[in-house]
């Protein structure tokens, strides 16, 4: 087990564990409409005329950072990662704000087969997309048949991918004979486990929820809210809300881990005989 544990980043994910451990699950708030309005004064005849989808504009991709026009507000992240089989997939929401229309979104995918790409507006209709990566380093577009915003929506996709063979990602090692599965995102590696805006300067809340086999431990970043068992012998849990955070501190661990839980009990120091408590003593004397 030393082996593999040197694989991944413990230390960074234990930081982030105290950090967020006790956050509470908080509801992700309905988005408003984004919907552009017919302008004012417009026939009603033009408008039924108007077609329904426009062609994606023309737009060079960016080369290094993201527009920031375009931000996400909140991640809803569900994976299941059974570590003896040949990869993994997931679903997701990202809530998202936008400072003007938009019919092209830029954000990251890596080595992603992506199956479902969708746009939520506030009153509830659905644009159907198209997601491409564009770039080897993970570069992706999400085509809209017509522009949406300004103001809020939510993206929704679906994907599948194979386990990372660059101990970068979602990657999983071997040992006596048992698969495990780790992460490392950190710097720009989010995005080769879920689609996203994979930069450092987005920090928002993530909500996760793991399908893993039921002999396996999960770990997260937060602490467990809720398990139940589901078909296939496997289990879902639930994680608490994150606080605020960059795609790159995302973590998760899944496998058949030892787990060594300490037990605790209050200190008192009910003697003045105790060495601490007449230190303590002292130093209020002093004080």
């Amino acid at each position: 087990m030393s082996r593999i544990l040197s694989l991944c980043p413990l230390a960074a994910l234990l930081v982030v564990v105290l950090s967020n451990g006790c956050a509470n699950s908080r509801p992700q708030p309905a988005p408003e409409q984004i919907a552009p309005k017919a302008a004012e004064g417009a026939s009603a005849n033009a408008a039924l005329q108007a077609p329904a989808s426009t062609p994606p504009p023309t737009e060079a991709a960016p080369t290094l950072k993201l527009p920031s026009d375009t931000r996400p507000t909140h991640y809803a992240l569900a994976l299941i990662i059974a570590p003896e089989k040949d990869g993994f997939s997931g679903t997701g929401e990202i809530a998202i704000e936008l400072d003007k229309p938009r019919q092209i979104i830029w954000m990251h995918g890596r080595n992603l087969h992506v199956t479902l790409a969708q746009a939520e507006l506030g009153t509830g209709e659905s644009l159907e997309g198209k997601f491409e990566q564009l770039t080897p380093d993970g570069m992706a577009s999400l085509t809209l048949p017509r522009a949406i915003g300004p103001g809020k929506a939510t993206l929704r996709f679906a994907w599948n991918a194979g386990w990372d063979q660059q101990l970068a990602g979602l990657y999983r090692a071997k040992e006596g004979g048992r698969q495990y599965a780790f992460t490392q995102f950190e710097a720009i590696d989010a995005r080769r486990a879920f689609p996203g805006f994979d930069e450092p300067i987005f920090k928002t809340p993530y909500d996760v929820i793991l399908t893993v086999p039921q002999g396996d431990v999960a770990v997260a970043n937060s602490l467990p809210v809720e398990e139940q068992k589901v078909d296939g012998g496997m289990k879902r849990i639930r994680f608490a809300t994150t606080l605020p955070m960059a795609s790159y501190l995302v973590a998760w661990l899944v496998g058949p881990f030892d787990v060594v839980r300490p037990t605790c009990r209050p200190i008192r120091f009910a003697s003045a005989s105790c060495p601490c408590a007449a230190s303590q003593q002292r130093a209020g004397a002093r004080n």
